[in-house]
């Protein structure tokens, strides 16, 4: 490690411990504010669009070892390829231009499969670029040495959805739950840990998981409880029939109103060079570019993201049946959860409590009944 990274993970370890330190004296209280400013989120009809993108995603392959209900891969039309070092050096050239010094490797991928892995980070880390690894986890122990070697530049964030390994195996099809326990146990002994950057877990909740959402904080204890991050399924996948058969209720009533903020903010590198604006375009249906055709920036001025951008400013969508048959839920409804969820944990209730009192919650939710939630935090 350098001097210069030295010095940054010491900074990094006296912040988290200085957070922690919060959350141990008034963790309820910086919650239920966070859950209110969820609650009074105000809607944005149509974002600005900046001259240069927010983000630029790499996916550096389009290969999963999982086949997971709620985005099931495998039934993607998309040709199965991994990006080239030269494609991908190709991209990050341009980054400095566009203001950009991060991105993640991540669409519909499994982003440690790439066999040659080192070799990409070792590109990222020539131009300076900070990497996100959106992951399953179940390749964590196989990388662990390459993960070891890029700590400076890389970050962690595991998607789990499961508490139990019959709710985990049903659900993440393909894996098995004990070696996910395994590979999250092995990240504790890694040099990303020993710097003070500690892995984030997602979890997706549905009427698949939500009856043991408290569990998930007595399960993963090798991971900080304030980096779980909950949110609610979301309908982008291959194959949206498990999406409607297990979205909650509610979700109807909370629709998101404001238009998709993707085309707007972020644009997609895919590993054959296209370029999308969603980041789960598992058909190659909402191309506007292709990379080793034009710039970034020339794609993010073309007409063809100008066209997508126009028609979700207009919300007709009729020529974009993708993004038609998108639902997504108002933001601010997965980000009372989350914060009502650590809220709780927080007040010291244990995984029991913590299941009964979100099933009232989204009942509460259900009736539409603002005031009702707000007591929630008291």
């Amino acid at each position: 490690m350098t001097v210069k990274n030295f010095a940054k993970s010491i900074a990094r370890r006296a912040k988290n411990r200085a957070f922690e330190s919060m959350l141990e004296k008034d963790g309820p209280g910086f919650y239920a504010k966070k859950a209110i400013e969820a609650l009074n989120r105000p809607e944005i009809t149509a974002p600005k669009v900046p001259e240069f993108p927010n983000q630029v995603v790499i996916e550096n392959s389009s290969i999963c070892n999982l086949n997971c209900v709620m985005c099931l891969p495998k039934k993607s039309t998309r040709e199965k390829s991994m990006i080239d070092e030269g494609l991908l050096d190709h991209v990050l050239s341009q980054f400095k231009d566009l203001g950009l010094t991060y991105t993640e490797f991540h669409t519909i991928n499994e982003p440690l499969l790439h066999p040659k892995l080192d070799r990409l980070l070792t590109i990222c880390r020539k131009y300076n670029i900070k990497v996100g690894i959106s992951t399953n986890g179940l390749l964590i122990k196989e990388r662990l040495e390459i993960l070891n070697e890029f700590s400076d530049i890389i970050g962690i964030s595991v998607s789990i959805d499961g508490a139990t390994r019959e709710t985990y195996n049903k659900i993440r099809q393909g894996g098995e739950f004990n070696d996910l326990i395994d590979n999250l146990n092995a990240l504790e002994e890694a040099q990303i840990i020993k710097e003070g950057k500690f892995p984030r877990v997602q979890v997706a909740l549905s009427n698949l998981n939500i009856f043991e959402a408290g569990l998930f904080f007595e399960t993963f204890k090798m991971i900080k409880p304030y980096n779980i991050r909950f949110t609610l399924l979301n309908c982008l996948a291959a194959d949206n029939s498990v999406f409607k058969e297990q979205k909650f209720a509610l979700y109807d009533k909370y629709k998101a109103k404001e238009a998709c903020p993707l085309p707007f903010v972020s644009m997609f590198v895919l590993n054959n060079g296209k370029v999308t604006v969603c980041c789960r375009d598992f058909h190659e249906s909402l191309i506007v570019g292709n990379i080793n055709d034009n710039t970034l920036l020339e794609i993010w001025n073309g007409q063809k993201i100008k066209e997508i951008r126009n028609a979700h400013r207009s919300g007709k969508l009729d020529g974009h049946p993708v993004c038609a048959e998108c639902e997504m839920s108002d933001r601010g409804l997965s980000e009372f959860v989350n914060a009502y969820l650590h809220f709780l944990y927080y007040k010291g209730f244990n995984s029991n409590q913590i299941n009964d009192q979100i099933e009232a919650c989204l009942k509460i939710m259900d009736l539409n009944n603002k005031k009702n939630l707000e007591e929630l935090l008291k």
